[in-house]
This record gives structure tokens, C-alpha cells and sequence, in this order.
């Protein structure tokens, strides 16, 4: 079976469409001819194995050829549009705007996010969180946002992690804004808390 890589940002192969939809530490949203599948490190599902991953790309094998994969161009184009620019100095506001889930799988969910940046954003990311019975757990895991200034929407998808129960249930989802450093949250008005009750399994 012949495969061909097309680009770095847009990683198709000739026979099996196949693309990276979300990068974790240690694992990967990878989607197979349209149906996006969680791998973890070492796993090998539908002749493919996750050689490693984390926030900027993912190694799989096929066939015994490595192959390093970015996220797909469509979706990173979707992460940097912009809504309505504002121009910077003109507030200094750090809103969560609107969250809207737009696909889900037994142990992920990716969300539509619109925030607005009045600051400076280059230090800044998008965090997730799940929420049981109101109060945040650390079971999930995110891909890497970074924030822009102004307006904009993007997309955070939310995997459980390690800490994960094998089966757990979330009522909320919380978004908010962090420092890429330290993951730190900004203030707790600064998220927005949205109802999702999810039956999340590992």
C-alpha cells in the first residue's frame, strides 16, 4: 500500500485518508477515513501505531515507514480565524466568549471556542478542564491553543488523562485562560463554565 505525505501541516496519505486532530503529551486524535480514533503511545489500531506524541506533532508507523504528522491543515487553519480583529490598546479585556461542542467519542470532545485578548497574548494558552458536580477535576488533558489579541474562535479538543477514573461522569466543561509556562489559570472570571454531561471511558 502506497502512501504519500502531501505536506508537513496537511499529512494525507494516498489510499487511507488519515490526519491528526489533536497533539497531546503522549498521545494522539488521529482521524482514520473520517472517524477520528484516541491512540496512546505504542498503540497500533487499523495498521497504524503511535510512535510518540506530544503538543506540536506525532511519529506513527505504517507499514514499517515512520511518518511525523502535524496537525491537519484545516483544522489549524480553523484554530487562527479570526472573527472580528480589535485592535490592540483598544481594551484590555480577557474574555471567554462562547463554548460549543462540535464532536464527541467516548473519551474525547472538541469545542468551538470564541474569546477576545486585550493583552498581551504571545505568554498565554487556552486551558480545559472537566467538572464534577460543579467543582474541576484534573482528568483531562488539552492540545495546545495559543491565545491571539483581539477577537477570534478556535478549537480545544479535551482527552481524559492518566489520572482518569476508567469510567467517570462530567457535568461541565471550563474554559479558561493560562500562562504557557506555568499552565497557571488567569482569574476565575475569566472562564467560561458550560453545562456537558459526558460519560467519559477509557
Amino acid at each position: 500500500m502506497g502512501f504519500v505525505c502531501t505536506s508537513l501541516s496537511n499529512t494525507v496519505f494516498a489510499q487511507d485518508n488519515i490526519s491528526v486532530n489533536g497533539l497531546f503529551i503522549g498521545k494522539a486524535i488521529i482521524k482514520i477515513n473520517g472517524t477520528p480514533v484516541m491512540f496512546f503511545e505504542g498503540d497500533r489500531k487499523q495498521g497504524i501505531t503511535l510512535i510518540s506524541a506530544n503538543e506540536d506533532q506525532a511519529i506513527i508507523e505504517i507499514n514499517g515507514k515512520r511518518q511525523t504528522m502535524f496537525l491537519d491543515l484545516s483544522i489549524a487553519t480553523e484554530y487562527s480565524k479570526p472573527v472580528k480583529a480589535v485592535p490592540f490598546g483598544q481594551s484590555s479585556a480577557k474574555e471567554i466568549l462562547s463554548v460549543e461542542i462540535v464532536h464527541q467519542a467516548q473519551n474525547i470532545a472538541t469545542f468551538a471556542v470564541e474569546y477576545n485578548f486585550g493583552e498581551n497574548a504571545e505568554d498565554y494558552i487556552l486551558i480545559a478542564q472537566t467538572m464534577v458536580n460543579k467543582k474541576a477535576v484534573k482528568h483531562a488533558s488539552y492540545n495546545y491553543v495559543p491565545v491571539k489579541v483581539g477577537r477570534h474562535k478556535t478549537h480545544i479538543s479535551i482527552g481524559i488523562n492518566e489520572t482518569a477514573p476508567q469510567q467517570y461522569q462530567s457535568d461541565h466543561i471550563l474554559i479558561n485562560f493560562a500562562l504557557k509556562k506555568t499552565q497557571k489559570a488567569s482569574n476565575a472570571d475569566t472562564a467560561k463554565i458550560t453545562a456537558f454531561v459526558k460519560n467519559w471511558l477509557h
